[in-house]
């Protein structure tokens, strides 16, 4: 589901949010950082296959998730459910529901003391 979910959202649309970016070559973003407080440092954002970010001056890297983490200040389940709802996937919580039992198994375990 993660991979699912990673794969249908675009980081560049997602970054380009908050962060104006300007594309260098077919795949390649460049903005300024906002992990940094410097006019000059680079931020890079890479879309296609490997839908990754990268700030050239701390090193901070990572993917979609990780980029809600670190700008909302948040946990992977929560990037992980707001991501889900921006793009209108619903995540549950409930555990799956239990496989029917057998006609007779259940009396069998109460015999065994099981």
């Amino acid at each position: 589901m993660i991979n699912n979910l990673k794969s249908r959202i675009d980081i560049v649309t997602t970054i380009r949010k908050t962060v104006n970016l300007d594309q260098e070559e077919d795949y390649f973003y460049f903005g300024q950082s906002p992990f940094t407080n410097g006019a000059k440092d680079k931020f890079l954002v890479v879309s296609g296959t490997y839908q990754w970010f990268r700030c050239l001056k701390t090193g901070k890297n990572g993917d979609v998730i990780d980029w809600v983490m670190a700008t909302d200040g948040i946990g992977f389940e929560e990037a992980v459910a707001r991501l889900a709802k921006s793009d209108g996937q619903r995540l549950t919580s409930d555990p799956p529901p239990k496989a029917p039992s057998l006609p007779g198994s259940e009396s069998k375990r109460e015999d065994k003391g099981l």
